[in-house]
């Protein structure tokens, strides 16, 4: 009999995908999310503050965006599941 490790994923078999909220009125332009994540996030051409290149997180990517909304100043940036 072959031990099986145990899965991540939630029992029904459906992944649950991490979204990502910005509070825009809290941001102040740091720009530390564009730098560890940009893929996800960008800075304004016009005022520096962030802009959300996409709303969902994928799969392998949690821990960069993660650490985006760790490093931001002002707690701007939301993790939600």
């Amino acid at each position: 009999m072959t031990a099986t490790k145990p899965s991540n994923e939630p029992r029904s078999g459906i992944v649950q995908t991490k979204t990502i909220d910005i509070l825009h009125e809290r941001c102040i332009g740091a720009g530390n999310c564009a730098e560890v994540s940009p893929k996800y996030f960008d800075q304004s051409d016009t005022d520096g503050t962030v802009v959300q290149l996409r709303e969902q997180v994928d799969d392998g990517d949690e821990f960069s965006v993660q650490q985006a909304a760790d490093v931001c100043p002002v707690g701007a940036i939301l993790i939600k599941k």
